[in-house]
């Protein structure tokens, strides 16, 4: 039982790093983007790369990551319970595997709800 729990917080850990990993290598192309999309009229920036430049020479690296708290909270708790709930019904689907068929989707719901 002990090897079961940990399976599934590792699992639910693994879900967190990789929300954290797509928000900081995701985040300064959606800053540029937002950025492009925003400037108006006057036209501040020639385009994403020249938007990138500017943005880096004016505020360094961290004006690439403006607004990055609530992305970052997010999709980590979002991807933590993905992961989690994939392994549950994984765990699941394997226990009627086991039997020679298909779980019904009932026998599945059961398989997630269910206690290590």
């Amino acid at each position: 039982p002990k090897q079961a729990v940990w399976r599934r917080t590792r699992n639910f850990i693994g879900g967190i790093s990789s929300g954290v990993a797509l928000v900081f290598a995701g985040h300064p192309f959606d800053t540029v983007k937002v950025r492009l999309q925003t400037q108006g009229s006057d036209a501040r920036f020639a385009g994403p790369i020249d938007c990138l430049k500017e943005t880096v020479r004016r505020e360094g690296l961290r004006g690439l990551y403006k607004g990055v708290s609530p992305p970052l909270a997010t999709f980590g708790f979002i991807n933590s319970i993905l992961f989690g709930l994939q392994s549950i019904a994984v765990d699941a689907v394997k226990g009627t595997q086991n039997a020679g068929r298909l779980p019904t989707v009932p026998e599945t719901m059961q398989g997630i709800w269910r206690r290590p």
